[in-house]
Order: structure tokens, then sequence, then C-alpha cells
């Protein structure tokens, strides 16, 4: 709790007083992609979480990404693959918004990239009789993200909001253009 606030104020702080601009207008005149790209590099920098010496990488479309635990499984890669993972995520400077930690469901997700050139920012929720909640289509930011990772991979995500909920947020947690922090661990890859 204490960590959200202090990163919320440092945030607030960038965004209200641009402490890395040359001059005040610079920060607002960035595009909002270079804007949330700017507040995730601070967040990375003061992150508590990094343990020294560690490093992380950036995808093209803007996806932070660093490995708490490297698996020795199978690289993620072909649309129709089935991953069990174990998740939990929430907003930038912000709260909790959905785990499957803490309700101790498997957490079942199918690659598509059909789901990523439609942009289908919205999840459909199905339960079978294992009780693994299959979501498909999820946010463009995992169904890129999880291309990244292997079987047995524990990888925390810095997601910007074009790739996650947008404009639109999601319910009452997740507000609009929200950047959105995803602990992901693949325990299993079901190949298809």
């Amino acid at each position: 709790m204490i960590r959200h606030l202090f990163f919320g104020l440092l945030s607030s702080t960038l965004l209200i007083f641009g402490t890395s601009c040359e001059d005040d207008g610079e920060l607002e005149d960035l595009s909002r992609s270079a804007r949330e790209d700017r507040i995730i590099r601070t967040h990375l920098e003061f992150d508590l979480d990094l343990v020294e010496g560690s490093s992380f990488d950036r995808t093209e479309d803007g996806i932070y990404y660093f490995n708490h635990t490297e698996g020795s499984g199978t690289a993620i890669a072909d649309d129709n693959d089935s991953l069990r993972l174990k998740y939990t995520g929430w907003v930038l400077y912000g709260d909790l918004f959905d785990s499957s930690v803490l309700t101790d469901n498997p957490f079942e997700v199918v690659l598509d990239s059909a789901d990523i050139a439609k942009g289908i920012p919205v999840l459909t929720v199905t339960s079978d009789t294992t009780s693994t909640f299959k979501y498909n289509p999820v946010i463009q930011g995992w169904q890129k993200a999880l291309r990244l990772m292997k079987e047995g991979d524990s990888t925390r995500f810095f997601i910007p909001s074009e790739l996650g909920y947008g404009n639109a947020g999601s319910g009452s947690l997740v507000p609009a253009n929200a950047i959105l922090v995803f602990d992901i661990k693949v325990d299993e890859l079901i190949k298809q």
C-alpha cells in the first residue's frame, strides 16, 4: 500500500511538473504512448521489487518486462496453444484488480493472433467442470506478452493502456487509459 502511494505521488509529480522535461510544455507535447513509456521507465528506475543487477526489456509495442524466474520448458509461440497460468494484475500506482492466485483457480488462455489483429479488449468468461477459468480473448497486451514466455517462466509485464483496456477502462477497478502491471507464471503449456 505504501509503495503504491509513493509511486502514485511520484507519477503525479512527473505528470504535473514534468521533472525530467527540458521545458514545462515538453511532457504535455508527448503522445500518450510516449508519456506512458516515460512513466513506466521512471517507475522501473525506482521499483523496489527489482533485484539489484536485474534488467528489463522493452518490446516494439512498448511492453516492458523482466523475468522473476526463468523456466526451462517449451517456448510459447503458436496460435491455439493453451496456457495454464497464475497471474496477478494491478493498475500502475493503483490497486489490485484481478488475481488467479487469490482465488487459487487455474487460469487458461488460448493464444490467437486474430485477436491481436482485431484489437479485442474484452474478456469473456466460461467455466468448466474442473473450475478452470478460460478467458479468451484477452487484452492485446497479454496476447503479445505471453508469446515472450516459456513454460515455467515467472515474469512481470508493464502494459501500456492502448494494449490494455484503452479509453474504455474496465468496470470500476481499471480506469480509462490505465497502465497495467501483471505478474504471470506459466505453469503448463498445452500444444495444439
